[in-house]
């Protein structure tokens, strides 16, 4: 029976990861093609200056980094899309938090919404990669589907006088009234529309948090925004500045 509800809490995962997946396509697509459009270009300048080395090299530079660039985007996704075994390391908050953020930005840009992070002293945690970006882009994609197109999210790590890490993600849009934030983290419940949402994706983040001896909380009033805190154990403090 405990390997049945382990496969099916699996499965579960996979199926919640894959969803916010397909959300995340579109902007994969439009950053994909913004690199591809300078590839095309910068190859047909390199055969208009056929004649100038110096020319020449500069397009080849350019196509060379605009390729690792795409390059760089397919890996993120294709690595939030693999199913995660849960093994769990030390890692620092901070790139935990950066990896989950490079690779919502290509969707929150496609959306114009702007994504500020904000890196603090923040510790070292043990955690499952997978599992924590899974959680931290469900937030993400929440606070951006409230704000819509000119809203803002901030992303803010930081210790806490406890010890424990904390991932504050904030978000200015019309904030979540009393009667819905109550529920927000019961299975099932969602006030998106038929056919947008399972209601899966908020409970699902609490428990593979609560699984990390760890806990989410909501603060958000009708018009002042809504505020996620995820808290994790750290391990002990480390000094870590803002990943590029």
């Amino acid at each position: 029976m405990a390997k049945e509800i382990r496969e099916a809490q699996a499965k579960l995962i996979q199926s919640e990861k894959m969803a916010a997946f397909g959300q995340l396509g579109a902007g994969m697509s439009h950053e994909v093609k913004n690199p591809l459009a300078s590839i095309r270009g910068f190859a047909q300048l390199g055969k208009r200056f056929k004649d100038d080395p110096k020319q020449q090299q500069e397009s080849l530079d350019m196509i060379e980094r605009e390729t690792d660039r795409c390059l760089e985007i397919i890996q993120s996704f294709l690595s939030f899309a693999r199913q995660d075994v849960g093994k769990r390391t030390p890692l620092l908050l901070n790139d935990v938090v950066a990896k989950g953020v490079r690779l919502i930005a290509h969707q929150m840009s496609t959306g114009r919404v702007r994504l500020t992070p904000i890196y603090g002293d923040a510790p070292i945690v043990e955690v499952s990669l997978g599992q924590i970006q899974q959680v931290l882009l469900n937030l993400l994609l929440n606070a951006m589907q409230a704000v819509g197109a000119g809203g803002q999210v901030w992303v803010t790590t930081r210790t806490l006088d406890d010890g424990f890490a904390e991932i504050e993600i904030k978000d200015n849009g019309p904030g979540i009234p009393a009667e819905v934030r109550t529920r927000l983290f019961e299975p099932f419940f969602t006030t998106k529309p038929p056919g947008q949402g399972t209601g899966l994706g908020l409970s699902l983040s609490r428990e593979l948090v609560r699984a990390h001896q760890g806990d989410i909380v909501v603060e958000s009033e009708p018009g002042q925004g809504a505020c996620f805190k995820v808290r994790l154990p750290g391990k002990r403090a480390a000094s870590s500045p803002t990943p590029p």
